[in-house]
């Protein structure tokens, strides 16, 4: 297993943000586990399940800045990759933040497709955020992935 760019403690107080290098190499790191589920990128797995442990603004931050980088690197034929931004960190990005989650993703989807799908593959089915989610995909004219 290759050594995380950040170290173990992905996160901690203290720690300065990291700047857009970092966030990429992680997004690099985590698509890459999920295209070939290499195991030598599991730590960036485990660096963005981290951000889920603790929902502060910052975390919060971080993990937009993540899904952001991690839309970036995949092509529009990834469906796969795609669901799995959208049930995975998006997520869990929109369960933590609700509808200060959605303020910042509702404006995106209108100029990254990427991000558009992903959120069509979030579940959260019994969220109270879930008819928004429908709202946006709707006026988007998106289906569910």
């Amino acid at each position: 297993m290759t050594e995380a760019p950040l170290g173990d403690d992905y996160w901690h107080e203290g720690k300065p943000a990291p700047e857009d290098e970092e966030i990429l190499a992680i997004s690099q790191a985590w698509v890459e586990y999920h295209r070939r589920e290499d195991e030598k990128h599991w730590w960036a797995c485990e660096a963005v399940m981290e951000l889920d442990h603790e929902p502060t603004l910052e975390r919060g931050d971080l993990l937009w800045r993540l899904i952001l980088a991690m839309c970036s690197l995949l092509r529009p034929d990834e469906l796969a990759l795609i669901a799995n931004v959208g049930a995975g960190p998006l997520e869990e990005f929109i369960r933590l933040y609700g509808d200060q989650a959605l303020d910042l993703i509702e404006p995106e989807v209108t100029t990254n497709r990427t991000l558009l799908l992903a959120l069509a593959g979030v579940w959260g089915w019994s969220e109270p955020t879930r008819p928004r989610i429908d709202r946006i995909l709707q006026a988007n004219d998106q289906d569910l992935l």
